[in-house]
């Protein structure tokens, strides 16, 4: 998920802030999945295919003081992977 492009000049330097909500959204993978993974009808296959892990590895096009899309989306992963 964490990579940056010194050659562009969006990607060249990512905030602190940036990196924590990037941060904050995958490890929110962790979080939620400890509470859904007891869950004997659980299929770890539809949270490997599913697209918010794609919206997470986009994250890191979310401009520099946009903090607010990283909450939206630490919530978005949350609320989707307790629903599997």
């Amino acid at each position: 998920f964490l990579f940056q492009n010194a050659f562009d000049p969006d990607d060249a330097y990512t905030t602190p802030k940036k990196q924590y909500g990037i941060l904050k959204a995958i490890t929110m993978i962790y979080t939620a999945g400890l509470k859904v993974i007891e869950n004997p009808e659980f299929e770890f296959k539809n949270l490997a295919d599913h697209e918010i892990l794609q919206e997470i590895a986009k994250a890191k096009d979310i401009p520099n003081g946009e903090d607010e899309k990283f909450a939206d989306l630490a919530k978005r992963v949350e609320e989707t992977i307790l629903k599997l």
